[in-house]
């Protein structure tokens, strides 16, 4: 109502509908704020991108044999310890360089382990998978 004293030539539902497209914008607004809102864990993470066209000179290979490896033995590593530098990760794992990614990925991905201040962890569901797997191997 302050508005239609304020100005007078404009009826209210001109002002009504100015009101509306400005509420529209501002929704709009935030809208794209929330989507393209990013989250970091500290660490990076190297993400492969699959490309739309694949060049002829590099086959597509799915190497999951080879991420089970790693991923095995990274968890075998956590289980000494339950947290290790993603850097010693890397270096006692350097003949696995091509599949590491995928496997801390799927490691998790799966909530078995977590990345904190460059450090791989053991989540808690981690430990009990490993102590589940601890009393299959030794119940045999």
């Amino acid at each position: 109502m302050i508005l239609l004293q304020v100005l007078p030539e404009f009826s209210q539902s001109q002002l009504v509908g100015l009101l509306q497209l400005l509420i529209a914008v501002a929704l709009a607004i935030i809208a794209t704020a929330i989507l393209t809102r990013t989250r970091s864990v500290g660490t990076t993470i190297e993400v492969r991108q699959i490309p739309d066209v694949v060049p002829e000179e590099e086959p597509v290979v799915a190497k999951p044999a080879a991420v089970d490896k790693v991923t095995t033995k990274i968890v075998s590593i956590l289980d000494k310890t339950e947290a290790v530098p993603l850097e010693n990760i890397k270096q006692e794992l350097l003949d696995y360089e091509s599949v590491l990614g995928d496997a801390v990925n799927t490691l998790i991905e799966s909530e078995m382990v977590q990345i904190s201040g460059g450090m791989l962890v053991l989540t808690e569901k981690g430990r009990r998978m490993l102590e589940l797997m601890k009393e299959k191997k030794y119940s045999r």
